[in-house]
């Protein structure tokens, strides 16, 4: 349960990765760039977490990624 100290719970967390964006938005990286998609997997399972962020920030840069993002971020602060 959250209080109004702690961000997002790991349930939380896992609730937005499960909705019908989130899969939308995989879906629209893996088949734009499915290797860059991949370096940013690799990043993050090593912890180099700016890194990842950097590579995902190229990955988003199409209208309809930046959409997706949107919603979720919507939906996560709902």
């Amino acid at each position: 349960m959250k209080d109004g100290n702690q961000g997002p719970t790991l349930e939380d967390a896992k609730r937005l990765a499960q909705s019908g964006e989130a899969r939308k938005l995989l879906a629209l990286l893996q088949q734009g760039d499915p290797e860059g998609l991949r370096q940013v997997m690799e990043q993050a399972e090593r912890g180099n977490f700016q890194q990842a962020g950097q590579i995902l920030s190229g990955l988003m840069a199409s209208p309809e990624a930046k959409a997706l993002a949107e919603k979720l971020r919507r939906g996560s602060n709902g």
